[in-house]
């Protein structure tokens, strides 16, 4: 079963880390801003989830955050202000330093750094790690994904209430990854929001911009989930153990991840796969089964079919919402799927011994939980959204 990590003894420290930058809040008076790129751009604010918010490799600190796409664009637009809630090295968690062993850069209390002091007066990136559509509206629904970074980075706001603070001119909405991912990851154990409700919430979030102002701003497409490398293919597995690359027995690809079975195309979670490769290798030899169909983690087929629905939905409400208004949008599944067609998203994880292992698990765009974006493609994700931003608008901004 996919479960959510627990995070309650953090989110118990984390309010009272949070109560002084509320309190600061509301005697502060904004500094007039500017920007390089034009006035449109002067109060940029970067609305989203994990990946606008930094998150790599199963953690999250003030250095990948600064590597987000929204920390690079902000640059490249030349803003004088874009505050950015850093948590604290080494993180909020850590991130991997091995995605095999599950190690991670450093072992602190809690998992948790907390806040870095001193805290910005108000915040311009204002994306949660987990957050789905219903969370930038409501941190406080049956739906939301609230957890102890929302305390940590909002204070007890939610997205749109920590923006319309800055009157936000230009804004970046990436929402919609986890409204599939847990579903992905859990074989559909967790489940996938529905379009309607998915068109509901989104229509919602626009309709608030709407009324914070905003003069212009660029969506981005919800990521087809199904296509990413922490997901591998059952036969591809069968493969690899047909060639002797998987350890023989005590471990068993069922027949039915063959090429020609009926769960050859389903996908394997790493987090299901490799664990029991590990247990059945030297020198545990604990007798371990990859099932195709049987096994609840395990997406099959018909399953893939329903995400990649949902995410077409999603997109086909992002794109709408983008065109009524004028601004600029990208998909970015078709830049991803043609880096997986040349090989750069591998089909299966660089495992041990491969010299990739530690470096690029899943090849080198993805960090090291094969979900992320690395800082190579936060940079990829930065020129593509320029690009849609200087078609839609006329502008000339550069690339990072």
């Amino acid at each position: 079963m996919y479960r959510r990590p627990n995070w309650s003894h953090v989110l118990r420290v984390g309010l009272l880390a949070a109560l002084p930058f509320v309190a600061a809040c509301d005697d502060e008076v904004l500094n007039p801003p500017t920007a390089d790129a034009g006035a449109m751009f002067v109060r940029y604010v970067a609305i989203g989830n994990s990946i606008t918010a930094g998150f790599q490799s199963g953690g999250i600190n003030e250095n990948t955050q600064l590597e987000s796409y929204a920390s690079l664009l902000a640059e490249q637009f030349g803003v004088s202000e874009f505050h950015v809630p850093l948590l604290a090295f080494p993180g909020c968690p850590p991130p991997y330093s091995n995605i095999f062993t599950q190690e991670r850069i450093a072992t602190i209390p809690n998992d948790c750094a907390l806040r870095k002091a001193p805290t910005a007066e108000f915040l311009n990136n204002v994306a949660v790690p987990e957050a789905g559509v219903i969370d930038v509206l409501d941190n406080l629904d049956d739906r939301s994904n609230a957890n102890a970074l929302t305390t940590l980075i909002l204070g007890g706001r939610t997205q749109l209430e920590a923006a319309a603070e800055v009157q936000p001119t230009f804004v970046t909405v990436w929402i919609g990854n986890n409204d599939v991912l847990g579903a992905a990851l859990s074989g559909l154990q967790l489940p996938v929001t529905a379009a309607a409700t998915f068109d509901e919430d989104y229509t919602s979030i626009m309709n608030q911009l709407d009324a914070m102002g905003v003069e212009g701003g660029a969506l981005i497409g919800v990521v087809n989930v199904t296509n990413m490398p922490n997901l591998s293919a059952g036969q591809v597995y069968w493969g690899l153990q047909a060639q002797g690359l998987l350890p023989p027995a005590p471990l068993l690809t069922l027949l039915n991840c063959g090429p020609t079975e009926g769960g050859g195309n389903s996908l394997i979670p790493f987090a299901y796969g490799f664990p029991k490769i590990a247990a059945a290798s030297p020198p545990n030899l604990i007798p371990q089964t990859i099932d195709c169909l049987g096994d609840a983690e395990v997406l099959t087929p018909t399953e893939i079919q329903t995400v990649a629905t949902a995410v077409a939905s999603y997109n086909a409400t992002i794109s709408t919402a983008a065109s009524g208004r004028g601004w600029a949008y990208w998909d970015p599944n078709p830049t991803f799927d043609s880096l997986r067609a040349v090989g750069e998203i591998p089909l299966f994880p660089n495992a041990p011994p491969s010299p990739l292992s530690l470096t690029e698990p899943f090849g080198p765009w993805l960090s090291l939980d094969g979900v992320h974006p690395n800082a190579a493609a936060h940079v990829l994700i930065a020129d593509h959204v320029i690009d849609a931003i200087n078609t839609t608008y006329g502008t000339d901004i550069d690339h990072p």
